[in-house]
This record gives C-alpha cells, structure tokens and sequence, in this order.
C-alpha cells in the first residue's frame, strides 16, 4: 500500500524548480515517492541505480547537490552503499536514523 509523505517532509516544487538542476530535481522526486513517511529515510541502493539509469559516482554528486540545496541530508559515510538520504524541508530538522 502506497503511503505518502507527509507535506512536513517535501518541498514545493516551485521552490526547487529555480535551484535544481534537471538531473537532480528527478533524483529529488524519485526519492519523494520511496522514502519513509514518517523520518523521510530512504536507501539509494543498486535497484535504484538501476531505475534511475545513472551509476554511483552520478547519483552522489547528484545527491551533493540535494544537500547543498538544503533538500536532504546524506549519511556521514559517503562511500557507503547502499546511501542512507533524509529528504529534508526548509521547515524541517533532521531526525536521527533510526536503529
């Protein structure tokens, strides 16, 4: 059953039509519509490499750019695979991964 994510945890799209790149604004809905509802967590592993037809180095600067946009916070690990990503909102503080 599809959940979505509640509006505390996506940004509007207007406000990332003008600071995203186009690679990184389909990366961002991507992981809109598989993070989990309630911390906005969500693994960027090998089946989403796959569907998102881009390779690990791609999708990690990609995610760079997320974070330097304040759209999401990456695991402190950052050749770690699969990449723990917490899709943040400009109202939003991180949540701590959960264990």
């Amino acid at each position: 059953m599809f959940s979505p994510l509640p509006k505390e945890y996506v940004t509007p799209i207007e406000q990332l039509t003008p600071v995203l790149t186009d690679p990184a604004f389909k990366l961002y809905f991507y992981l809109c519509t598989r993070s989990e509802a309630t911390t906005g967590w969500v693994m960027v592993d090998e089946s989403a490499l796959t569907a998102l037809r881009k390779d690990f180095e791609e999708v990690a600067n990609l995610l760079k750019e997320l974070e330097q946009q304040g759209m999401c916070q990456l695991s402190d690990d950052e050749l770690a695979r699969p990449i723990a990503v917490q899709l943040l909102s400009p109202r939003q503080e991180s949540v701590l991964w959960p264990l």
